[in-house]
């Protein structure tokens, strides 16, 4: 299994000081999956001649959907999701406000600065993506591979995880990294990207069109239900029995993590 992790964060403006954290997963169990995605996207970037100055593949990012060009291309991207019929995709989303940070204990039981609090809540959900998925598909020894991060800097985020996923009993890694998602060898992790924008924007939307016409495509091809859905069931067990392709998962604040 190779799963591809990308981050977003927001900050909800009717609700003061309310946070959220999403932390988006592509999952590809299989050697063939992970070669569709990554020979598709670069067919369709070459047909676009989506290039950079030097002749390289160029980056679709869902920030940067601000033309009708790039909007095409991150559609054919989904298509490409959408066609691949292994490859699936989890978010997880933990809302905190500073008052949760102020309760939760570090893993040593002293105070922790706030940014460290929040790579624990980053923490949690990985574990819960790649545990509960990995289990559910009774996958081993898998590679996980993340977009560079800046809010886990310093913390002991790489600690965490290889205690927990890599060196576990279970051992549910043999590897994980960080990767450029600008690079051509693993620009599947933009796909990712797109994904995690999409989400974001149902519970954040846009002016900005091209995005809006972006999620309202994603949401359309895969027949994703309202974010009051989500919410509402958070704690159901195999929520991705009936949204396999994509599903969304609430956690809770882990003040004892």
């Amino acid at each position: 299994m190779l799963t591809y992790l990308d981050e977003s964060y927001a900050i909800n403006k009717q609700k003061p000081k309310k946070e959220f954290l999403l932390i988006g997963a592509l999952f590809l169990p299989s050697k063939s999956s992970q070669k569709h995605l990554q020979e598709g996207l670069r067919q369709i970037k070459l047909e676009h001649k989506f290039l950079t100055k030097s002749g390289k593949l160029k980056e679709i990012k869902y920030s940067e959907l601000q033309s009708k060009r790039t909007l095409l291309i991150a559609k054919k991207a989904i298509d490409l999701f959408v066609d691949n019929a292994k490859a699936f995709f989890r978010v997880g989303i933990i809302e905190y406000a500073i008052q949760d940070l102020e309760k939760m204990k570090k893993l040593s039981g002293k105070p922790a600065h706030n940014n460290i609090k929040r790579a624990m809540l980053y923490t949690k959900i990985v574990e819960n993506l790649i545990k509960n998925n990995y289990t559910f598909y009774n996958i081993k020894n898998g590679v996980l591979l993340m977009d560079y991060l800046t809010r886990c800097n310093g913390d002991r985020f790489n600690q965490i995880i290889a205690k927990k996923l890599v060196n576990g009993e279970n051992k549910f890694l043999k590897h994980f990294s960080y990767v450029d998602s600008k690079s051509e060898e693993n620009q599947t992790i933009q796909i990712c990207d797109l994904l995690l924008g999409a989400v974001r924007n149902n519970f954040f939307p846009t002016r900005i069109k091209y995005k809006t016409e972006f999620k309202n495509y994603v949401n359309k091809k895969l027949s994703l239900p309202g974010i009051e859905y989500w919410k509402q069931h958070h704690t159901q067990v195999r929520l991705e029995a009936k949204y396999s392709k994509l599903s969304v998962r609430f956690y809770r604040v882990p003040y004892q993590y």
